[in-house]
């Protein structure tokens, strides 16, 4: 059985990979650990794959927003991937999509690090804030 959570590392961007199809509290304090501890060692830019999962709670949407605004206070940002196959119902009445730049693959999210995008911009988290109740070394690929 995979891990739940694994770090790839292409192009020196680094991509946490979600390997569930239900996150829910449970994860999501991983996620929040996860997310502290790449910015704790300077990660500026950090793309989450949640391509596998079919579930998504707000307390993982809740994880996913802290980490956005932890990652703006130190001048990075999250990056989503290919949220497809979620039930976006959740996503669209807190309209947490807006604050994330959203890629359908990982080699999107790891070419546009290495792009300057004129006039596109998502709004910061302040200016979104949004009601929410919630506030291991993984493996490692080149």
């Amino acid at each position: 059985m995979p891990e739940d959570f694994e770090l790839v590392i292409v192009k020196g961007v680094r991509t946490v990979v979600v390997n569930l199809t239900r996150a829910t509290i449970k994860e999501a304090k991983i996620l929040k650990s996860i997310i502290e501890g790449q910015i704790i060692i300077g990660i500026r830019k950090l793309a989450i794959d949640i391509s596998q999962c079919e579930f998504i709670d707000s307390s993982f949407i809740g994880s996913l927003v802290i980490g956005q605004k932890r990652m703006e206070e130190n001048g990075g940002k999250i990056m989503l991937i290919n949220p497809v196959n979620l039930d976006k119902d959740l996503f669209h009445v807190t309209n947490t999509l807006r604050i994330f730049e959203i890629y359908q693959t990982r080699e999107e999210a790891v070419e546009s690090t290495s792009e300057t995008k004129l006039g596109e911009s998502k709004p910061s988290f302040d200016s979104m804030l949004t009601a929410h109740p919630y506030p291991s070394i993984i493996n490692e690929q080149s």
